[in-house]
């Protein structure tokens, strides 16, 4: 079933809602862009995307928001939109809940989004969470864009998510860093070595599945059994699980922050 609502108003102009932006643009889906610092908004502007500088400009009975600041901006950008109260909303506010979002704008359907910066590549399966149906269906269409969507229950699964889908391209991004460091460590040109860290990252994301795949990959006494005895040896898997976990309760202070400033 498709549904058909309002155009998008992306409340933001930052890496996440620029990328949203291109990708809507991209499938030609009308909408318009807030951004309130000058720098920003004329850096889009560049990007021949729609965008102005105040909430007022804009009939929000024609739009649906999709909020894409800072979370600490929540309580001045709740003011500017419950002037004209939108009916629904779609966040993209890293750790502030569904529960802090209701209480900012009583009145609205609420969703709850975690895509990444890979969504303007079509490769970003937005995690999603609402509880209307009619606006659920419509984020699974918009994000369905950038590619696709993975819908989840609760708050609870939205912060882990944040963690795993969020934050982990960081994480992965910089172990690709590693590789390529080690390559120029033993003579190989920068641009080669990010070529083949690449390469690694590329091959890895190809071929993923439920199931591990790393006892296809190595071979009893081959190059890749090696380098993995060695890492075992490391408390690699510890640090991932640290990082993650303060990720995780990330989340929680930043909820407990947003709601107590509104």
């Amino acid at each position: 079933m498709i549904i058909k609502m309002r155009k998008i108003l992306i409340v933001g102009a930052g890496n996440l809602g620029t990328a949203i932006a291109k990708t809507l643009k991209k499938h030609n889906q009308p909408f318009h862009m807030i951004e309130k610092c000058k720098i920003t908004a004329n850096s889009v502007k560049n990007l021949n995307l729609p965008v102005t500088s105040t909430i007022s400009d804009i009939n929000l009975q024609e739009y649906t928001p999709i909020l894409c600041v800072k979370p600490h901006d929540l309580p001045s950008v709740n003011h500017e939109l419950n002037q004209q109260q939108p009916s629904d909303l779609i966040s993209a506010l890293a750790g502030v809940s569904t529960n802090t979002l209701g209480h900012a704008f009583p009145n609205t359907n609420i969703a709850r989004v975690m895509p990444n910066l890979s969504i303007v590549n079509g490769k970003s399966d937005t995690v999603y969470f609402c509880e209307n149906p009619i606006l659920a269906q419509f984020s699974k269409q918009l994000f369905s864009l950038g590619g696709d969507p993975i819908r989840v229950r609760s708050d609870h699964e939205v912060d882990i998510a944040t963690g795993i889908v969020g934050t982990s391209p960081a994480l992965l991004l910089r172990v690709r860093d590693i590789l390529a460091q080690s390559a120029m460590d033993h003579d190989i040109p920068k641009n080669l070595s990010f070529q083949l860290a690449n390469a690694a990252v590329k091959a890895s994301g190809a071929i993923v599945d439920e199931n591990s795949m790393i006892s296809k990959i190595s071979s009893r006494g081959g190059t890749t059994e090696a380098a993995l005895n060695i890492l075992n040896r490391y408390p690699v898997d510890i640090a991932f699980e640290a990082s993650l976990k303060e990720s995780f309760l990330k989340c929680k202070d930043l909820d407990y922050e947003v709601f107590e400033k509104l």
